[in-house]
């Protein structure tokens, strides 16, 4: 039977209450999450007192559980979830703030123990628990008379066997429901610990006192962030003793507060600029430069960043900052370097986004050896774009995409090949007389001489090819 498409809320009224009561009964025989939902909604009509007893009570249950469940349990486990969320927000936390905030930390106390029996490889369940969370850091503003201190101690408390990062979403929702209170007593007893750790030393076991260390600087950053203030998150990360690995986020944070010439020292300060060029660095270098209205070094920064990476919006940013017909010129210029850029893969991609297509397809006959079949986005991407009117050069990528397939006997890849022969045999049929390559005939030809035991591929061409014989 085909699925109906009139079930919207105003076809389902004309049903009647006691017809759409029955088919509902019946469904959550079948569906636990479902029934769930209905006993939550039941159990609402009959009080807040009541709602509060069957959130509890499933809570508990799930609490008591010790069944591994893999991953095909764990949707039902999510909705399980899910149900209980909204139950005690959408139910139970416009009744009785307080005791839905109760209920949410009984909640999350159950996620270390729950994630030790779950197949959560997808995060599914991760989701549901920062999501509750969240939700009650948003709801401790609707909790009158909440002694603010004593949650900050009850939250840093649970912060220090936080493994999964739970109760450390509450910082980032609750700051309004701390008040300045809570969040200065917060702060107080996370600084308390920091300062109880020995001294950074180069040989510290991570384990044993980096990471405690950078745990309590990351929930002192979230504090501040949540502040929206610069320097307390600046104290955060000196206390943390991690000045080179948060560099770039210090410096993002005094970009936004208007503060350049700071962040441009932050950004000199991180150690990802004794490595690999970083467009992120590079970014932030740009704009505290152009902050500081140095234009001139901003804009050999941006050639500097496409220079290095082939960073097509560096490339554009630079351009349309040049003088009129400037641009032009200096356009050919980094065409002509990404010819010779050392990864020709990054080099054809740029070129095809650009698009530069007439030197990509000259990037193709002059690298060819270098262009690795396995990279089947980059260059199945750029054949299309060329096939039109530089056929010889997308006959190329399609042999290569069909050679890389067969020469690593990857069978499973062997419909993409077929698919790419035959777009192959569409390009050659374009080739110019003086194409300098073999055609599609002798290219199959030897494709069978060095292949020909491949019976599988062989046998898929049929129909694309013609026989395989």
């Amino acid at each position: 039977m085909a699925r109906s498409k009139t079930i919207t809320p105003d076809a389902l009224k004309t049903l009647g209450p006691e017809r759409l009561a029955d088919v509902l009964a019946e469904a959550c025989r079948s569906d636990t999450a479902l029934r769930r939902k209905v006993e939550m909604l039941l159990a609402a009509r009959e009080g807040g007192g009541k709602l509060e007893q069957a959130l509890a009570k499933r809570i508990a249950a799930l609490a008591r559980s010790h069944k591994f469940l893999d991953w095909r349990e764990v949707p039902s486990l999510a909705a399980e979830l899910a149900a209980l969320r909204e139950g005690l927000v959408a139910e139970l936390g416009v009744s009785n703030p307080r005791a839905a905030m109760e209920q949410l930390w009984r909640l999350l106390g159950i996620a270390q123990a729950t994630f030790g029996r779950v197949d959560d490889s997808n995060g599914t369940i991760g989701d549901e628990f920062h999501a509750a969370a969240e939700e009650l850091g948003a709801l401790l503003v609707k909790v009158a008379d909440l002694d603010r201190c004593g949650f900050a101690e009850r939250l840093h408390a649970a912060l220090a066997s936080d493994d999964y990062g739970v109760f450390a979403r509450i910082i980032e929702t609750g700051a309004a429901g701390l008040g300045e209170d809570g969040r200065a007593r917060l702060r107080e007893l996370l600084k308390a610990e920091i300062a109880a750790l020995p001294p950074r030393h180069e040989e510290e076991s991570w384990r044993e006192y980096g990471w405690p260390r950078a745990r309590l600087s990351h929930h002192l950053a979230a504090l501040a962030d949540a502040e929206r203030d610069v320097d307390a998150y600046i104290e955060a990360v000196v206390l943390g003793a991690r000045e080179h690995l948060d560099a770039a986020f210090v410096a993002e944070r005094l970009l936004a507060a208007g503060r350049p010439e700071e962040a441009l020292a932050w950004v000199e300060r991180d150690g990802r600029a004794r490595g690999p060029y970083d467009l992120t660095l590079a970014g932030l270098r740009i704009a505290a430069l152009d902050a500081l209205g140095r234009p001139a070094e901003a804009q050999a920064l941006r050639w500097q960043a496409f220079e290095q990476t082939l960073s097509s919006s560096h490339l554009r940013d630079h351009l349309k900052r040049l003088p009129d017909f400037d641009d032009f010129e200096v356009e050919r210029q980094a065409i002509s370097h990404a010819m010779t850029f050392p990864d020709v893969l990054t080099a054809l991609s740029f070129l095809t986004n650009w698009p530069a297509f007439e030197a990509a397809a000259a990037l193709v006959h002059a690298r060819l050896p270098e262009l690795d079949g396995r990279h089947y986005e980059t260059l199945g991407r750029a054949a299309e774009h060329l096939a039109e009117k530089w056929p010889a050069a997308a006959t190329l990528l399609y042999r290569a995409l069909v050679l890389s397939v067969l020469e690593r006997g990857f069978s499973k890849g062997y419909k993409y090949a077929v698919r790419d022969l035959s777009s192959a045999a569409a390009a050659a049929k374009r080739l110019p007389p003086d194409s300098g390559i073999p055609d599609h005939a002798a290219f199959v030809a030897s494709l069978k001489a060095a292949h020909g035991r491949k019976y599988g591929f062989w046998t898929l061409t049929t129909g694309a090819e013609g026989p395989a014989g």
